[in-house]
């Protein structure tokens, strides 16, 4: 996929990479087109198929919460790899910008395909829903000391993490100019928030990111890893329930699993209905601003984005009780 934030790299370039990576000759490079935020290549050399993955280098335009983000996704990997969850090996990883300016890093070629690509039969989703929700479970089970990003600096309170979270995507769009949808009602219901908020009392591990397309299966019709940890936070735990349903509540097998492991298992209430709104709310801004550091303005993603954005916006502030 096309984006501001990805860039071609020559063979050369490639096999420069590969050798300092101990992989041995490149027998063949297969650009990958999805994503649209580091560049990526599957990789075929003597020892096997790989998959590399390339940061934006270090001058590309991004936003504040991704700068450095490709550290985030080595280090999530690092804390989920003993605890059962599948996840990618990390082969290699060189962050020196060397060869380019850019992080870079080797990570094991999974066999699967995206969950979004993938026909599964009824028994068969159900069965991919359970496990993914037992999987969920297992990474908030994971705690840290503190609340946020991890490459924007912690913060001792949910409050504190998720005001900084909105006023940094909020400032993004002011560098572009981008009009905000229902700006001020947005910046008056952080304030009135801080109550539920300072009710999240431990950081858990949060995907954040766990749509369709990062959730690989494979032949089995099984969950053979999940992908993509850099949007990873500790805080709310029920920011990853909006990626399961981006208007609307998790519900069924999925829940089924998530209350089968997790340390505090959901329930619905008015509580957990606002907290999911507000990270909804978060995911939407974020939704919005990107767009406009990745796509031309008069591409067909841009003018997706742009609506689809609004719509979780507005759904999010419909939902918000405070």
């Amino acid at each position: 996929m096309t984006s501001f934030t990805k860039k071609e790299y020559p063979k050369e370039i490639l096999n420069r990479i590969a050798k300092k990576a101990n992989l041995g000759g490149i027998i063949s490079i297969t650009p990958l087109t999805d994503g649209e935020f580091n560049s990526a290549y599957r990789l075929e050399t003597g020892k096997g198929r790989f998959l590399l993955k390339i940061a934006p280098e270090k001058n590309a335009e991004v936003l504040t919460y991704e700068r450095d983000i490709a550290e985030t996704e080595l280090f999530v990997y690092s804390l989920i790899k003993n605890t059962g969850i599948p996840v990618p090996d990390v082969i290699y990883s060189d962050f020196s910008k060397e060869i380019i300016p850019a992080d870079w890093y080797i990570l094991s070629f999974l066999t699967g395909e995206p969950m979004n690509k993938c026909r599964l039969k009824k028994d068969e989703k159900n069965k991919v829903m359970y496990r993914l929700g037992e999987i969920t479970a297992e990474l908030h089970n994971i705690e840290c000391e503190d609340f946020g990003y991890r490459q924007c600096g912690l913060h001792d309170n949910w409050f504190t993490a998720y005001s900084s979270m909105m006023q940094n995507i909020m400032q993004d769009s002011k560098k572009k100019n981008i009009r905000i949808p229902c700006e001020k009602k947005i910046a008056d219901i952080i304030p009135k928030a801080e109550k539920i908020l300072r009710n999240v009392k431990k950081p858990r591990l949060t995907h954040f990111d766990l749509w369709a397309g990062n959730i690989f299966i494979d032949g089995n019709k099984e969950i053979e890893a999940i992908i993509d940890t850099e949007r990873s936070y500790f805080g709310d735990p029920l920011g990853d329930f909006v990626n399961f349903s981006f208007f609307g509540l998790p519900h069924g097998v999925l829940i089924d699993g998530y209350n089968s492991r997790a340390a505090n298992p959901f329930e619905k209430t008015d509580e957990t209905v606002t907290r999911i709104n507000l990270m909804r709310l978060y995911l939407g801004l974020i939704m919005h601003t990107e767009t406009n550091y990745r796509n031309r303005k008069t591409s067909g993603m841009y003018i997706f984005k742009k609506v689809y954005s609004n719509c979780i916006i507005r759904i999010a502030l419909k939902n918000i009780k405070l």
